[in-house]
């Protein structure tokens, strides 16, 4: 008789059931794998796109940084050119006005003690516009020396037959961009030869300037001139009775 053991046999294959089968389990494993790795290649892109976007905009500041740097060269470069051509030019102006100047004051002297032309109706004018008398007669008055000493100071040594005559003189060169400060030193009365009365020897004192862009300075009145004004219009004192 043939014996069959169903028992071993029904325990082999319930202990087959309560072992898991691992397909699933590879497959989720394979499927993590998979997701890091599209993560881990999405990050890799991302990360390089933004270094090439930050390599660019870094590139784009040195280029532009190094445009304002040449800019600034540039423009160093042409301010150091145009301030060597404003020296040059100061140079050359100096050097025209120190040989051009000299003639010019000579001439202007002569000028003032020049009547203008009867017919030359605008340069009347013109004299008049600037305060010029010119019904003075320019031969009323005339310079006997003329002197330079340092720093550009000039005496003007002269005669005029009265101190009337010496102020027109003076209010025409202030007129001038040569005598610059003008000072009355002196004015007072010659020697007369007996024939006729005696001149005024006067002596004035400026500073020379051949700049013609440097302004004009009024000149200081004559000596005794202001004292003069002042007691032709003053009043006697009430208590005193002096003026």
């Amino acid at each position: 008789m043939i014996r069959i053991n169903l028992l071993e046999t029904a325990q082999k294959k319930r202990r087959k059931r309560a072992l898991p089968s691992g397909a699933p389990a590879i497959g989720l494993y394979v499927g993590l794998l998979l997701l890091e790795g599209f993560l881990l290649y999405y990050w890799t892109v991302t990360k390089e796109d933004a270094l090439a976007a930050q390599t660019q905009l870094t590139t784009e500041a040195q280029e532009k940084l190094a445009g304002f740097n040449k800019l600034k060269e540039e423009r160093d470069e042409l301010a150091g050119k145009m301030k060597n051509d404003e020296n040059q030019a100061n140079i050359f102006s100096q050097l025209k006005n120190a040989n051009v100047g000299p003639a010019n004051m000579l001439l202007f002297l002569a000028y003032v003690l020049t009547t203008p032309p009867l017919g030359n109706h605008a340069e009347r004018v013109a004299q008049e516009q600037i305060g010029w008398n010119t019904q003075w007669d320019p031969d009323r008055a005339w310079f006997t020396a003329i002197s330079q000493g340092k720093d550009n100071k000039v005496t003007l040594i002269g005669q005029s037959i009265s101190h009337h005559d010496v102020d027109e003189l003076l209010h025409r060169l202030r007129a001038s961009i040569y005598f610059q400060g003008l000072r009355f030193l002196s004015a007072k009365a010659g020697k007369s030869d007996g024939k006729s009365p005696p001149v005024i020897e006067f002596k004035i004192e400026a500073v020379l300037n051949y700049d013609p862009e440097v302004g004009k300075q009024p000149p200081e009145p004559p000596p005794g001139e202001g004292n003069k004004d002042k007691k032709k219009g003053s009043k006697p004192d009430p208590a005193t009775g002096k003026g």
